[in-house]
C-alpha cells in the first residue's frame, strides 16, 4: 500500500480487498445508503451488495475514511467506487436544499 499511494498510508487510509463469497453478501436494505437509492438499486435487480461493496461503503460512507481497493475482476468494484460518490452528491443536495428552505422561512419570517 506504501508503494501505491504514500499519502493514503499517511492518511491512515483503509486496503479493502474481498473474495466474492455468498455467504457473506449483504442485503441492499442494510446497506449504508438512503431509501431511494435503495429502491432504485432493487428496481434495476440488485438485491445483495459483494463484500467488496460492503466493505468499501461501511468505510467510506460510514467511517469517513479513505479507501484503496483491490479486488478480482468481477466483484463490484465499479459499483463499490460510484455509490460513495452519489451517496455523497444525494445528501449535499439534501443539505443544499434544507439550507435554502431555512433561508427562505427566515426571510418569510423578518
Amino acid at each position: 500500500l506504501a508503494r501505491l499511494s504514500p499519502r493514503l498510508c499517511e492518511e491512515g487510509a483503509t486496503m479493502a480487498t474481498a473474495v466474492v463469497a455468498a455467504s457473506t453478501k449483504t442485503a441492499v436494505d442494510d446497506a449504508p445508503l438512503s431509501e431511494a437509492a435503495k429502491a432504485r438499486m432493487k428496481a434495476v435487480g440488485i438485491t445483495h451488495l459483494t463484500p467488496v461493496q460492503e466493505q468499501t461503503l461501511r468505510a467510506v460512507i460510514v467511517q469517513s475514511r479513505d479507501v484503496l481497493v483491490q479486488a478480482p475482476t468481477g466483484t463490484g468494484k465499479t459499483l463499490a467506487y460510484l455509490l460513495p460518490i452519489t451517496h455523497a452528491l444525494t445528501q449535499s443536495d439534501a443539505h443544499a436544499s434544507a439550507a435554502a428552505a431555512a433561508a427562505a422561512a427566515a426571510a418569510a419570517a423578518a
